[in-house]
């Protein structure tokens, strides 16, 4: 009987394809299995031999920590003497250009991004072509430690020369200021006329981004009590007073000086801490009024950033669950009106809770936690009614309850979707949402099943000429945009984003572009931006330091130039990254957005044929000047050269102080 034949031995290398997918090969013959499942050739080649000796990439790193030290130097104004190793790595030559005055016209294909590739999105860039490893490896692996691991995600604001967040002020809640403080309540309600004019902003700024309270009804009590102040009950008290907080933290200071002259701030202070005493005085932590954990609820949206928030929301949540707000059947006694605004309620909180567990970095919530409780109904206010006895008829589309629908969409897809299952509880270790111990495969098609949900039973129906339709397709994008960045984030890949194709360096780098977009976007509308903060600027810090990284080897294209106007917005909002010199992080920042700038400077200056004066923007001129040395000549602002600054242009380009003024 004739032996089988024998079965080849598997190749040495792993395919072609394979290899630039970096996924493990079989190396079976004549097809891989992965080749095979795509029908694709499956090619076998011997990989090229290395360039590089180990030891030459130990020199590197140390040549590029040698930079770093000269460049904490220089922004100390340290007079030193800078190394002249004739080993210049291209990585420390993107981070840190040379020093000399003929480095504007050195013709070193290594040091100059002069190919011109096409990305994943058929957006020209010129990046670096002549090399694996810059092909392979992320700009982002070769930041500093600080860069890489930001300590903040967000930037404060600061508006009309005040230190602001989210456009509320950053003062402490001070509980025991609030009790000590004795003030007739009556004293403290403004004028009827002002009652109504705050309640109308309330409704539309900020009621349409909570749906807390049923406007057709209170609106009735507010008219009916707003001249007889001693009349008011104590939890139609906290809730007016929580109004008038939400109400005046929507304006800006301009605004809020115009329609009550008086300073937002201090009026800001005085409802939340009325609030406050209104909410002790209804026996808070005793109660079992709804109107007054509704009172609760919007006391806590004034302000959703804050450590005491978060805290105070675990309060919130025990006071719901001791009335029965987290039960899948209702008590009988309950009309169905009652029943709705119970639910609304209910999912507010759990908003409020996601959002604390986050802030302080706690573990997710169990799916089971409230989960039998259904979503509020898709209907507008005017449909509800107190003596109603039966549900109205439930819309398909677009109504009042867009953006919180919206919102509490990901909270019945967190617990009900197998594939958010996969995600966030395989691993009872892992509390990031998209982190790198799950492949990028199911990342990608959970993110794709909640932008189906999205689209199909919301999005489809918007009109953007609607501002609230407007800010919850914007809201909703920049959601899953934020998604898909930080699940193909090099931190998030396995290898801690050492290495990264070229396909997907191009695809974070897109997305972190969109995020910083939408994000600006939805900073641009009448809505109170406290409550648009919990889905805005999660990821503002680390979009802007990626998009700044690969910045430094991309200098044309459609989506650089786009990239170049967020980054400008980025610091017209943010003064305090140019004014702020002490913070060792902006200036970090700083740095690499001055490198950047070299790689954008030279395309437009060489290729375009721009004038130095018509291309630097003003913010560019703010933080070269904060880098000048004690000898610079204090009359001139100098370019980005020989003088100690990130990159070299050559002296030619220094311009004079008026034209900084001019800008």
């Amino acid at each position: 009987m004739a032996s089988p034949p024998p079965v080849p031995p598997p190749h040495k290398h792993s395919c072609l394809l394979c290899a630039r997918r970096k996924i493990k090969c079989d190396k079976q013959d004549p097809k891989c299995s992965n080749c095979a499942k795509s029908h694709a050739d499956c090619i076998y080649q011997a990989p090229p031999p290395p360039q590089r000796h180990r030891k030459r990439q130990a020199d590197e790193e140390l040549i590029a920590k040698l930079s770093h030290y000269e460049e904490l130097l220089r922004s100390h104004k340290i007079d030193f003497k800078p190394s002249t190793t004739v080993l210049t790595p291209k990585s420390v030559q993107e981070d840190h250009a040379k020093a000399s005055p003929s480095h504007h016209s050195s013709k070193a294909p290594d040091t100059i991004p002069h190919s011109s590739g096409k990305s994943g999105y058929g957006t020209d860039h010129s990046i670096h072509s002549d090399s694996v490893d810059v092909e392979s490896r992320s700009p982002w692996a070769s930041l500093s430690n600080e860069l890489r691991n930001p300590p903040m995600q967000r930037l404060p604001k600061l508006e009309e020369g005040q230190a602001m967040i989210n456009g509320a002020p950053k003062v402490p809640l001070g509980i025991e200021e609030f009790l000590l403080t004795q003030v007739s309540q009556e004293q403290r309600h403004p004028e009827p006329r002002h009652i109504f004019r705050l309640w109308q902003i309330f409704v539309e700024n900020v009621n349409p981004l909570a749906k807390v309270l049923h406007v057709p009804t209170f609106q009735q009590r507010i008219f009916e009590v707003s001249w007889n102040i001693p009349s008011i009950s104590k939890p139609t008290q906290a809730i007016m007073f929580a109004v008038y907080t939400l109400a005046i933290g929507s304006l800006s200071p301009s605004d809020c000086l115009k329609l009550f002259d008086q300073d937002r701030d201090t009026l800001f202070e005085q409802y939340r801490k009325s609030t406050m005493q209104s909410l002790i005085a209804a026996e808070l932590l005793s109660t079992r009024d709804i109107e007054v954990l509704q009172a609760f609820v919007l006391f806590l949206l004034s302000d959703p950033d804050s450590d005491s928030t978060a805290t105070l929301t675990a309060l919130a949540v025990r006071i719901a669950q001791k009335m029965g707000l987290d039960r899948e059947k209702p008590p009988a006694k309950h009309s169905f009106f009652e029943t709705e605004m119970r639910i609304r309620l209910w999912w507010q909180i759990r908003g409020l809770d996601a959002r604390a567990r986050h802030q302080l970095s706690m573990c997710l919530p169990s799916p089971e936690f409230g989960s039998h409780v259904r979503l509020p109904l898709n209907v507008n206010d005017s449909e509800l009614h107190p003596n109603m006895a039966e549900a109205p008829t439930i819309h398909t589309g677009t109504t009042e309850m867009l953006y919180c629908l919206l919102k509490h969409e990901v909270g019945q897809w967190f617990r009900t979707s197998a594939l958010a299952s996969k995600l966030f509880f395989k691993h009872k270790e892992q509390r990031g949402l998209f982190g790198s111990t799950q492949p990028l495969e199911v990342k990608d098609q959970a993110i794709k099943e909640l932008e189906t949900i999205y689209v199909e039973k919301y999005l489809q129906h918007c009109d953007p000429r609607i501002p609230l339709h407007f800010i919850s397709l914007s809201t909703s994008q920049l959601a899953l945009c934020r998604m898909k960045f930080i699940s193909h984030h090099p931190r998030n890949q396995p290898d801690g984003g050492a290495h990264i194709s070229q396909a997907e360096s191009d695809f974070v780098f897109e997305n972190g572009v969109r995020l910083l977009e939408l994000d600006t976007e939805c900073t641009k509308t009448q809505f109170s931006q406290q409550l648009l903060s919990s889905m805005t600027a999660k990821s503002q810090i680390d979009a802007a330091i990626y998009v700044l990284s690969e910045l430094r080897r991309r200098a044309t294209g459609d989506l650089v130039t786009t990239a170049w106007k967020v980054v400008g917005t980025l610091y017209e909002e943010h003064p305090i990254l140019t004014q702020d010199t002490t913070n060792t992080f902006y200036v970090a920042l700083g740095d690499l957005t001055l490198s950047a700038w070299e790689t954008r400077q030279r395309e437009l200056l060489q290729r375009q044929g721009a004038r130095i004066e018509e291309i630097t923007p003003p913010y560019i001129y703010s933080l070269m000047a904060t880098r000048k040395r004690e000898t610079a000549d204090l009359n001139t602002v100098p370019a980005l050269g020989s003088d100690g600054f990130p990159g070299g242009v050559g002296p030619e380009l220094c311009v004079h102080n008026e034209l900084h003024d001019a800008d």
